[in-house]
């Protein structure tokens, strides 16, 4: 098989890198800052460790767990505004088929 004759990384972006960094606008650090304000204390708590993991690159796996209502989806993005505004790739998924049934 014949080598590329020219490097494809440089010459075609990841179209998924691009749409997600879409995602990140000006203005997403004073929404994620608002947003922080909001949180309870045991909601900031998990939003201090999950960031910090992320910035300090822990490697930690993280499970966020209570009944309906508790703000878990606000954590969650708050995270993700958080990350995003600081120029992170943040891609949120769902281990369970039940929250991904809804």
């Amino acid at each position: 098989m014949p080598l590329p004759t020219r490097d494809w990384q440089k010459s075609v972006q990841n179209r998924l890198i691009l749409e997600h960094e879409a995602l990140a606008y000006e203005g997403l650090d004073v929404v994620a800052d608002q947003k922080i304000a909001r949180l309870n204390v045991e909601q900031l708590h998990a939003y201090k460790e999950v960031t910090y993991s992320v910035l300090n690159n822990s490697g930690k796996i993280f499970f966020l767990n209570g009944p309906a209502g508790t703000g878990k989806t606000f954590v969650y993005n708050t995270i993700t505004d958080s990350l995003r505004s600081q120029g992170h790739i943040v891609i949120m998924v769902s281990s369970s088929g039940v929250a991904s049934y809804y």
